[in-house]
């Protein structure tokens, strides 16, 4: 017999929470990434009986637009990401070339322009630098990723070259 979710509300199933954020940055709920998931999805139910809909519940109209139910395929992986991206892609991210730049911290950024800083720089692991023998000033290019959820900055997923050599 399969075990019961004694969670208050749990008898209800939500849809993921991916796709809730998505229908709240929809409706303009502000702070939503902040919010409990069962806090989310009444504010969800909230805005939209405002506007006036009519029909099934807004939740079984994510649910259908996802997939939602026992058994269902989650949306395909980066495709919000993918409106995002620039630059040529290779293997799931894009080239990036800039010049290292390390931080006390001991991690780094590929800085696309030398010396200033800018959102799309990318962010290179302690390990990464350590590994490709990465110094201040060397010249870059790599594959690179778009920021995930809480993160700021691309992200180095390879370093294919270094100063002109291939790693």
């Amino acid at each position: 017999m399969p075990a019961t979710d004694q969670r208050p509300g749990a008898s209800k199933r939500l849809p993921h929470l991916s796709q809730l954020h998505a229908q709240a940055q929809d409706l303009g709920i502000k702070g939503f990434r902040g919010m409990r998931k069962e806090e989310l999805a009444a504010e969800i139910e909230r805005r939209s009986s405002k506007g006036g809909r009519r029909g099934p519940g807004l939740l079984a109209r994510i649910a259908a637009l996802f997939g939602g139910g026992k058994g269902s395929k989650k949306p395909p992986r980066g495709a919000k990401a993918a409106s995002r991206r620039s630059g040529s892609e290779d293997e799931g991210g894009f080239e990036v070339s800039g010049t290292f730049d390390r931080m006390p911290k001991g991690y780094g950024f590929v800085r696309l322009e030398k010396g200033s800083k800018s959102d799309q720089d990318s962010y290179i692991s302690p390990s990464q630098i350590r590994r490709c023998k990465l110094r201040p000033g060397d010249e870059v290019k790599g594959i690179a990723r778009d920021p995930r959820d809480g993160e700021r900055h691309r992200a180095m997923v390879r370093v294919t070259e270094v100063n002109g050599k291939k790693l």
